[in-house]
């Protein structure tokens, strides 16, 4: 494994992928800062704990640099990086999923039933969970708030009240055709509405950034130095 020395002030505009190449400290590191917060965001959304996500990302870097010598530049150091990544989180996802003879499985619907049952609970207790189903839950009220006077009624008698479409058109005096219209119209207008905010609040998603940004850089080096 090549040393990781620091680059000479003249090579600091290298590309990273030449630079660590040859073994540059300073190229390596920007190259972890670059795509730290990019590859934390990936894997987080795979993998169920933040300590898992950082020790995948912390093991593609060290991966990364032992196979900078193979590395042609057929692809950006970027994606290359991304591949690393997912391989590594597939790999721990087999190792972790059990493999069970079927002749073995028996009673699958009682525990189906009991996992579910214990995942809505912990759901349930779980602050951050809650405070997310709040803010869910705001976004949609202003949005049914926003609605045509037309498609509030409906959409409440049948989403709220989980009236059939011909007993809101009796309620409503309204053509049962009509009703499917509008309460379509209304679900979709939601659903557009959700799309945007949650597409807006997805760039503050699994944040990565700072110390913790900091301290993988610091960790990935000292692996690589005790190597």
């Amino acid at each position: 494994m090549p040393a990781i020395e620091a680059l000479p002030d003249s090579s600091r505009e290298e590309e990273p992928a030449s630079a660590i190449h040859d073994g540059g400290r300073d190229a390596f590191v920007r190259m972890m800062r670059d795509n730290n917060q990019r590859l934390y965001r990936i894997v987080r959304a795979m993998v169920p704990s933040d300590h898992e996500a950082e020790d995948i990302v912390q093991e593609t870097y060290v991966r990364a640099f032992r196979a900078f010598a193979d590395f042609r530049g057929e692809a950006s150091t970027a994606t290359w990086l991304t591949r690393i990544a997912m391989n590594e989180t597939r790999d721990r996802q087999r190792r972790r999923r059990p493999t069970v003879l079927l002749d073995e499985v028996t009673n699958v619907l009682p525990m189906e039933v009991d996992r579910t049952m214990n995942e809505t609970e912990l759901r349930r207790n779980d602050p951050e969970a809650a405070t997310a189903r709040a803010e869910i839950r705001r976004y949609l009220e202003r949005a049914i708030n926003d609605l045509p006077e037309g498609l509030r009624g409906v959409f409440a008698l049948r989403a709220f009240e989980e009236r059939s479409t011909l007993e809101v058109a009796d309620i409503l005096d309204l053509k049962p055709e009509t009703v499917k219209t509008r309460y379509h119209r209304a679900k979709a207008m939601l659903r557009d509405v959700i799309d945007a905010e949650i597409h807006s609040a997805l760039d503050e998603a699994f944040p990565f950034g700072g110390t913790r940004c900091n301290r993988m850089v610091a960790l990935v080096l000292d692996r690589l130095a005790r190597n």
